[in-house]
């Protein structure tokens, strides 16, 4: 017979263009964007126009249910290794940093690992961010919380009842991870 999916509460932060939104909804989601910006596409009665963390923290706007699931799309531009040398005045280390891009780089990897790697969200994350450069990883401490934040997020999917794959890594795409390897991690 047909096996129905359980229709989830998914919030897309830092999209102002609605794609994925639009697809989590095509597939019968309760999915809303969010952004500082409205949605380029005109839709206002699935996007939400504010600050993420606090969309995070009030939950589904149409009755504040909970995320089962947040995908966040954040701003890389001063945290990503392909713009490290513009944390340089012209880009040469040799000219000192650049106060502008210095001060923006720390603004951000501080915001990252406030939102998303100590704990101001508790359901299930996907944060997309390509490799950091190492200034931004010493900021938000990854090694050091790198373990933590795996064995976290592989609690709140077993929390939400999923049982199948469970992948979070801060720094870049990892490959799929069998529950069974993740669950003899969690609760140590």
């Amino acid at each position: 017979g047909d096996v129905k999916a359980r229709v989830l509460n998914v919030l897309i932060t830092h999209e102002c263009s609605g794609a994925v939104c639009r697809e989590f909804r095509a597939l019968g989601h309760s999915a809303f964007s969010c952004d500082l910006v409205p949605r380029t596409d005109g839709n206002v009665k699935h996007h939400i126009l504010g600050d993420a963390t606090e969309a995070m923290r009030r939950g589904r706007p149409t009755d504040g249910a909970p995320w089962d699931l947040v995908i966040t799309h954040r701003v890389c531009k001063y945290l990503a290794n392909s713009g490290s040398l513009r944390l340089y005045i012209g880009g040469n280390k040799g000219n000192g940093i650049d106060p502008d891009r210095w001060s923006k780089m720390l603004a951000g990897a501080e915001d990252f690992r406030r939102q998303f790697l100590i704990g101001e969200y508790q359901g299930p994350l996907c944060a997309e961010n390509p490799v950091m450069h190492c200034h931004a990883r010493d900021i938000i401490d990854i090694e050091g919380i790198e373990a933590e934040v795996e064995i976290a997020n592989a609690q709140r999917c077993l929390d939400h009842g999923w049982t199948d794959f469970v992948t979070m890594e801060a720094g870049g795409p990892p490959p799929p991870k069998p529950l069974a390897s993740l669950q003899s991690h969690v609760g140590k």
